[in-house]
């Protein structure tokens, strides 16, 4: 592995500083993966500096990929997010799929470190080795899908990862959304930007990742998308979504009913908010995320005067707002998931 590849970005927002650091090739093979960085490099800040609070500038939020990122390997997609988290005072962690996190690993970046805290709201912006903070205070305020449409037009062909009014007013779960409506939703780091006074980060990268052997990843490449497209689970994610699995997982009693105190709901109600009825009704487009063969991301029309083009539910969406809660109306569950992309 080359070193100009393994590169980690550590910002400073108190006092704006920018610098680079080389990942060690033994780092990136022993913890390997987004997840597994992230850890490594949260443990070594608290093992420095001890006890870590959530709201506090010691608190790094640390965006991270892994070594497939940015690659043609299928269901590579997904970035990290790590952190204190505000909600649990412990380790936090979310992850998100969608087209930031190859943008991400395009610039040449394994990751970002996100230390510090802004006096005023900004955002950063990544294109390549240009990395600047800017002002973000015409931001301030203005829901994801309205931030992601400014910066788009600002940078275009940029990907953005951004938090919405809960993550500025420090909901304890707020998410950070990308690519329209992907959420990392776990843990609540949202607000932990908000506390930063982050309102995004922009990335619009020309980079490939190095492969050592082409023609043999190429191979394995067809072979797991071949593999993935004749998988039976493959075609339900496709046709349904992830609430495609609602039914069965009811039966399994794995889905949360009532606060999980009870065991079953009606049938019918269960079908009402499934992947199959909206896939009969509301659905109008499905959606891959970048390098996945499934393409399990739902575009719905919402059925009111406006008929809004919105994000689709995923499956823990519905349970929540769905099962969990005793409702099986599954216009108010596409309004509420809207509602919490928007809002962060």
């Amino acid at each position: 592995m080359e070193e100009y590849e393994a590169k980690l970005l550590k910002i400073n927002l108190s006092n704006e500083t920018i610098k680079e650091a080389l990942l060690s090739p033994e780092v990136l093979k022993k913890y390997i993966g987004g997840s597994g960085l992230a850890a490594k490099l949260m443990y070594d800040r608290i093992k420095k500096k001890g006890k870590i609070e959530p709201f506090s500038k010691e608190n790094a939020l640390i965006f991270t990929v892994g070594p497939l990122t940015g690659t043609r390997f299928p269901f590579s997609s997904r970035y990290f997010v790590s952190a204190i988290s505000p909600l649990t005072n412990i380790w936090g962690q979310a992850s998100s799929g969608g087209f930031f996190g190859p943008e991400l690993r395009r610039t040449g970046y394994y990751g970002v470190v996100i230390e510090g805290k802004s006096d005023y709201p900004v955002y950063i912006s990544i294109e390549d080795e240009n990395v600047e903070i800017k002002d973000a205070s015409y931001l301030w305020g203005k829901t994801t899908y309205e931030t992601q449409e400014i910066l788009k037009k600002e940078i275009p062909n940029a990907k953005i990862a951004c938090i919405g009014p809960a993550g500025e007013n420090l909901v304890k779960y707020a998410a950070i959304i990308n690519d329209g409506g992907r959420a990392a939703g776990r843990t609540g780091l949202g607000a932990v930007m908000g506390f930063k006074k982050l309102k995004a980060i922009v990335v619009k990268g020309s980079k490939k990742p190095p492969i050592e052997n082409v023609e043999k990843f190429q191979k394995v490449v067809k072979e797991s998308i071949t593999a993935a497209m004749n998988s039976s689970a493959r075609e339900i994610l496709h046709k349904y979504g992830t609430s495609g699995m609602l039914e069965a997982l009811v039966e399994l009693g794995d889905t949360p009913i009532k606060n999980f105190t009870m065991g079953e709901w009606d049938r019918e109600k269960v079908q009402n908010i499934s992947g199959q009825t909206m896939a009969k009704t509301v659905l109008r487009k499905q959606y891959h995320c970048e390098a996945c063969p499934v393409g399990c991301g739902r575009i719905v029309e919402l059925p009111n005067k406006e008929k809004k083009i919105v994000d689709g539910p995923e499956y823990e969406t519905v349970a929540a707002f769905g099962t969990l809660v005793l409702n099986d109306d599954l216009v108010t569950i596409l309004k509420a998931n809207y509602m919490c992309n928007a809002y962060g």
